[in-house]
């Protein structure tokens, strides 16, 4: 029986221990995450107002001044000529091959 208490405990600090580490990996990584996500919203946001310095887009800005999205007008003009050749027929009315090569040949026996 003390056996079994003794399995017991160990799983149990197995346990504790395997969620302090995941706990230290998950706070780690959560915080190099978080410093990603600046990275590239500050960097998107550099873009969008440089396109709209361009007037290629135009900014929808919040009363924060934080972007909340952007109008993109397009325009253009193409010029479109289309032309075809071709022969049609009836494939319903073809007439078949023959199946059998043979079929065809006449018999030259004496």
């Amino acid at each position: 029986m003390s056996d079994f208490i003794y399995t017991l405990a160990a799983v149990f600090i197995g346990g504790i221990i395997t969620l302090l580490v995941s706990k230290y990996y998950y706070k780690s990584a959560s915080k190099d995450l978080k410093g990603e996500v600046s990275k590239l919203k500050k960097l998107s946001n550099m873009i969008l107002r440089v396109m709209e310095d361009e007037g290629w887009v135009k900014l929808n800005i919040d009363k924060q001044g934080n972007i909340q999205g952007f109008v993109r007008k397009l325009s253009g003009s193409a010029n479109i000529k289309f032309e075809a050749h071709g022969n049609l027929s009836d494939a319903s009315k073809k007439t078949k091959e023959p199946k059998n090569n043979n079929e065809n040949k006449t018999s030259t026996q004496p």
